[in-house]
Formats: structure tokens, sequence, C-alpha cells
């Protein structure tokens, strides 16, 4: 934080209490918050974002209001819809090969409330199948940028069973190819091709900084 740089934290669905404090016991600036205030990105991927964890053994649940916590938006930004089909836009064909026509999810975001000083950056699928904030429906993947702060979430596949993506290749074809094409990230090599190491990536970041 600080660095002036987009730097990126990847959860995997199970929000950590040093992010955001269990139960909602910080509702407004938690860390999460404040890292995407501070222009960075929150990459989430597997089940809902802040939902909660299993820190103590069992699931703690901070439900649907966390996400609006750290977002500053409504309670219905993330929606449970069991089983929904996204058609995959022009975009995700684009920047993420590896999801084919169609994807599945359960936790979908809700396009109709994003709101300012949110915007929807790139809808990579969704059940319009349009990467166009104005058509509404829900959407998995998305990328969501704050124009304020700067601040980038990207919701991957919050789904699971026959929901469930190569999440892996799918964040890896968010970063070098739909991060690096907004330069957003510098010295990493680009490819449209589909892609399956996360952690060749992470690597020729790292060599760059």
């Amino acid at each position: 934080m600080g660095d002036d740089e987009l730097d990126i934290i990847w959860i995997n669905g199970s929000t950590p209490s040093v992010l955001y404090p269990l139960l909602n016991e910080k509702p407004d600036g938690s860390r999460a918050e404040k890292w995407l205030d501070d222009g960075n990105m929150i990459i989430n991927v597997a089940d809902y974002f802040s939902w909660g964890n299993f820190e103590t053994g069992e699931k703690v649940r901070n439900k649907d209001v966390a996400a609006a916590n750290i977002l500053d938006l409504t309670e219905d930004i993330i929606v449970g819809a069991d089983d929904s089909v996204m058609k995959v836009t022009d975009t995700g064909k684009k920047f993420m090969p590896s999801l084919g026509a169609e994807v599945g999810t359960n936790r979908p975001v809700n396009i109709e409330a994003i709101a300012e000083p949110w915007a929807a950056a790139a809808i990579f699928a969704s059940t319009k199948g349009v990467d166009d904030q104005g058509a509404g429906g829900l959407a998995d993947p998305i990328v969501l940028h704050n124009k304020e702060t700067d601040g980038y979430i990207a919701i991957v596949n919050q789904g699971w069973k026959n929901n469930a993506i190569d999440k892996g290749a799918a964040c890896t074809e968010l970063i070098k190819n739909w991060l690096v094409g907004q330069g957003l990230i510098t010295g990493v090599k680009t490819s449209v091709e589909p892609v399956a190491k996360l952690s060749t990536i992470w690597s020729e970041i790292k060599t760059t900084r």
C-alpha cells in the first residue's frame, strides 16, 4: 500500500478476518476497504466475497452485508443464484479464452446494484452476454472499478461443483491479458491463448519490481 502501484490480493472465497473482522465488527474502515481505497485490487474466487471464513473451526458468517460494507454498495451487489448460466461476452472471449462459450456460477454480481463511484470495468460473462453495464442482469466473471479511489475488485467464478471452472487459468488470463492490456501491470509477457499456471505469472511480476 502507498506505493502508487496496483497491488493484488487473491482470496479463495474465505475472507481472512485480518482483512475484514468477523461478524462485521468493523463495518467501516476494514483493511480490505482501505486496500481498495489505496488503489489496489482484490481478486475473489470460489464463494461469496467476504461472506465469512472458517478460522474458528466452523463457518462464521458475515453474510451479504460484509461486501456492502467493504464496497459501500447495497447488500444485493452479490446475490445467491445457484446454477446460473453466464454467456461469455466478446470481452470474455478475447481476454479469458479458457471460459469457452458459457460458464456457471452460484454467487454472481448483480449488475444493476453497481452504483457510483463504482462501474463495471469489464464483464467477461453475464446472463445478457454483453459487456455493457446498462444491459443489467447478473455477471461472473466481472471486474468493478472505483473511479474515485482507482481500486478494483474482480469476481472470478464464485461457483462450485458443476459450476466450477479452472480458476487458475481464468485468473492468469485476467492478469496477463486484461490487466496488462489495460496498462495496469507492466513488465509481464502477454498472451491471449488459454493459460493454466498462475505461479508463472506471479514470478514474472516479481522480477519486474
